[in-house]
Formats: structure tokens, sequence, C-alpha cells
């Protein structure tokens, strides 16, 4: 199967540029995109889960649902996170928690959610789940 040329995902992660590379590697062998777009902030996943605004995060990734014609966001935690100090299995809630809100607020996006795991592996948390277009959120 050949990768098309301009196919893209999203994802918002944290600013740690440690997640990039096991996180684009997962994404691109498991999704068969040439292209991630990435949204950052520092702890990502708990600054997604914790209540507040999201305009700015959501305003970035609907650039890229649109423009680069993505349909696929993924939210990202890792270990030893310096923005969301918590353990990993409190990142695994984070990101639990993160996808529900996002696909709530995004329900024609597939989304789901990884670990970045302290071998810095990317593993999922929240399997990708494919959204209906019309669902009620």
């Amino acid at each position: 199967m050949r990768i098309k040329p301009q196919t893209f995902a999203t994802c918002l992660s944290c600013i740690d540029g440690r997640v990039a590379l096991p996180v684009t590697y997962y994404i691109k062998s498991k999704h068969r995109v040439a292209f991630v777009d990435y949204i950052t902030e520092a702890g990502m996943d708990g600054f997604i889960f914790q209540p507040g605004a999201l305009e700015g995060i959501l305003r970035k990734a609907d650039f890229s649902f649109k423009n680069h014609h993505s349909s696929i966001l993924y939210i990202v935690g890792h270990t030893q996170c310096s923005g969301n100090v918590v353990d990993d299995e409190q990142h695994r809630k984070d990101i639990l928690g993160a996808v529900e809100r996002l696909r709530r607020l995004r329900p024609s996006v597939a989304v789901g959610g990884l670990f970045v795991n302290k071998e810095w592996k990317a593993v999922p948390v929240a399997p990708l789940a494919e959204q209906k277009k019309n669902s009620a959120g």
C-alpha cells in the first residue's frame, strides 16, 4: 500500500522534544499518513483534561482538519513530563479524559490517545474511534 503524498494526521502533544519521534513513527506506521501536524502545549494531556478554555488549541486543530484534510486526532501524554507533573497512571487517566472531552467537542474527527513510556515508545491508551459526522455533541 502506498502512502498518499498529502495525507495528514493531527497530534496534540507536549512540547517535550523527546516524544515527537516515537509519536510520529507510531502514527505514520499505524495510519499510513505522510505527515503529522503538531500542536504543542507543556503537559498537553493535563491541559486538555482540566476544565478551561481550549479555543487556541481547537482553532489550530481545526486548521489542520480543514486545510490538510486531517480526520485523525491523537492526544499525547508522556512519562517524566515537566508540564504535567503526575505519575504515569495519572497521565493515562488524563489522556482518557482529554480524549473524551475532544470527542464531544469535535464529533466528526476520530480521536485517540497515546502515552510515551519510559522506553520512549508510543503506546495506545485510548483506541482511535471513528466518530459519526452528524453525532450530537
